[in-house]
C-alpha cells in the first residue's frame, strides 16, 4: 500500500510536465502506465487537462508556471498533511 502512495505522489509531481509534453520518453511512459492503472490519478490528470484547456482557450499566450506552483502547493497540503 505504501508503495502505491509513493508512486501516486511521484506521478502527481510529474503530472503537469507530462501533460505539457516536457517529460523524457521513459518517464512519460511510466506516468502513462500509472494513469491507465490508477483511477484516482487518472481523474486528477483528466481534471488538470480540462483546466489547462479552458485557460488556454481564453488566453493562448498565458504562462502556466503559476498554475504549476499552485497545483504543487495544493498537492503538498492534501497529501503530506
Amino acid at each position: 500500500m505504501h508503495e502505491q502512495r509513493l508512486r501516486c505522489r511521484q506521478v502527481r509531481r510529474a503530472l503537469q510536465s507530462y501533460l505539457d509534453g516536457e517529460l523524457e520518453h521513459a518517464p512519460a511512459e511510466g506516468v502513462a502506465a500509472h494513469l491507465a492503472d490508477c483511477p484516482r490519478c487518472g481523474i486528477d490528470a483528466a481534471t488538470l487537462r480540462e483546466v489547462i484547456a479552458r485557460i488556454r482557450a481564453r488566453r493562448p499566450d498565458i504562462d502556466l508556471s503559476a498554475l504549476r506552483r499552485t497545483v504543487d502547493a495544493l498537492d503538498d497540503l492534501l497529501h503530506d498533511g
